[in-house]
């Protein structure tokens, strides 16, 4: 009775260990799979650059003219309005170039009186409105010698009529004759000098005349334009401020010299508003096809490291940067900055929401990467060849294909379904065969997941929009 009462407690402890055993099997199959619940979230693209913050409307003050700096108004972070004097240069030596300039102006000037009233005198001159003073001086001695001719001549004759009635000497005569002669030859010479001067002055250029004028009144032009430029160097000597604003640096001191040669010395840099700034930013060539205008970006910046700040896309620069064979664009962000934490030359670390899509069912990033082991994607051969495993081009929305692997009677069992946003940690799918809290394998307990020991060669890596692998 003993012995069977044993037989039957060890046929018991045989059924029992095999009960336990085929529990404890079934339970290690279905722990085998490491799975995630499909869910409904927020998926953002993200490109994430880096970038110097500025001022939105910055300028450089500087000087045109060469001197000492004599007085300085402003400092660093003084508030400033246009037109505000903000340093002036010793004008010692612009003012007395101003005194030079207007000194020639006043010699031009009576240069062309003088020239202006020759040449109406030559027009007169040709039209015979006027006589020339030589012409003048030419006949009042003709006429002088003219009537000493005629007096001559009365003398002659009289001496003539008394010599031939014997009243006078016959050397009384002679010399009255002589003095009548020499006269008349006066009279002749005087007639053809007055003769001479008017076909002299009728000769006067009178072309020559005007150019000589113009010649003039053109160094005239010449010397008001250096007295102007004399002027505004002697207005460049004072500094104003061209815009309102703060002032962000001042590079001089007071007696120090700046040279205006072939570039013009920065002596203050002005912040127009600095409730308003705008990023730098940096974009691979890779990402730059993502970025448009009008996009959301968070940055931050490491002098307030739990704040986010946020900004917007204005603009993309065409011109590339080359450095170090890398190809970078330039991405204008705009941001307020209405509590003046941001300041200039902070560097920002800015993610760029590329694309949004809102409450879409998604998937973490592993499940798309999970390649289970050669016996299983054995047992799925040809469905994996019909639904074309091989990672290929999305559709018209730069969607792409992937595989996810869900468990049906303890086995994996693969599901094709369409790829769409990813953030880098989970994926937009598009399928029917899913829907919220769908299991679906990521990895398998223990640690033997091939696609987690090698993703570049499984064939179910994710792609970006666009066609791209995201490892």
């Amino acid at each position: 009775m003993k012995k069977k009462i044993w037989i039957i407690i060890g046929s018991l402890a045989v059924l029992f260990a095999a009960w336990f055993f085929i529990g404890n099997s079934n339970g290690q199959e279905q722990a085998a799979w490491e799975t995630a619940t499909l869910e409904k979230r927020n998926i953002e693209m993200i490109v994430s650059a880096s970038g110097t913050l500025n001022a939105t409307n910055t300028v450089e003050v500087g000087t045109q003219v060469s001197g000492v700096i004599n007085e300085i108004y402003v400092d660093f972070n003084d508030e400033v309005k246009k037109g505000q004097l903000m340093a002036k240069l010793d004008v010692r030596n612009l003012e007395a170039s101003l005194s030079q300039a207007n000194a020639s102006v006043l010699q031009a000037e009576v240069q062309v009186m003088q020239k202006k009233r020759i040449y109406e005198n030559t027009k007169k001159y040709n039209s015979g409105e006027i006589a020339d003073l030589s012409v003048v001086e030419a006949e009042a001695s003709l006429n002088q010698i003219k009537a000493q001719m005629e007096q001559g001549e009365r003398n002659y004759l009289r001496y003539k009529e008394l010599y031939e009635k014997g009243v006078v000497a016959k050397v009384d005569y002679e010399t009255s004759m002589t003095d009548y002669e020499q006269l008349k030859a006066s009279y002749e010479s005087k007639k053809a000098t007055l003769n001479r001067t008017k076909a002299n002055v009728g000769n006067v250029d009178l072309q020559y005349s005007l150019e000589d004028l113009r010649t003039a009144e053109a160094n005239l032009a010449s010397m008001k334009a250096s007295k102007e430029k004399a002027k505004i160097n002697l207005e460049f000597a004072h500094i104003y401020a061209p815009i309102d604003g703060i002032v962000l640096s001042r590079n001089v001191e007071v007696g120090q010299t700046v040279a205006a040669s072939f570039t013009t010395p920065v002596l203050f840099t002005i912040a127009n508003d600095l409730t308003k700034m705008e990023i730098e930013a940096s974009i691979d060539e890779a990402d730059i096809g993502y970025i448009k205008n009008g996009q959301a970006v968070n940055f931050t910046v490491d002098a307030y490291t739990d704040l986010i700040f946020t900004g917007t896309v204005e603009a993309i620069r065409l011109q590339p940067e080359v450095v170090s064979n890398v190809v970078t664009y330039t991405a204008i962000v705009t941001a307020k900055n209405e509590a003046l934490k941001l300041m200039p030359g902070m560097t920002a670390n800015l993610d760029i929401v590329t694309a949004k899509q809102e409450q879409a069912l998604s998937v973490p990033d592993a499940a798309l990467n999970f390649s289970p082991s050669a016996e299983y994607i054995e047992q799925w051969r040809d469905y994996l060849t019909n639904k074309g495993v091989a990672v290929q081009a999305g559709n018209e929305e730069g969607y792409g294909a992937g595989i996810l692997w869900t468990i049906e009677n303890n086995q994996p069992v693969p599901k094709k379904t369409m790829k769409g946003l990813s953030d880098g940690g989970f994926t937009e799918i598009i399928s029917k065969d899913f829907s919220e809290g769908k299991q679906v394998i990521i990895g398998m307990n223990g640690g033997n997941n091939k696609a987690s020991e090698n993703k570049q060669s499984s064939p179910f890596l994710p792609q970006r929009p666009g066609g791209e692998k995201k490892e």
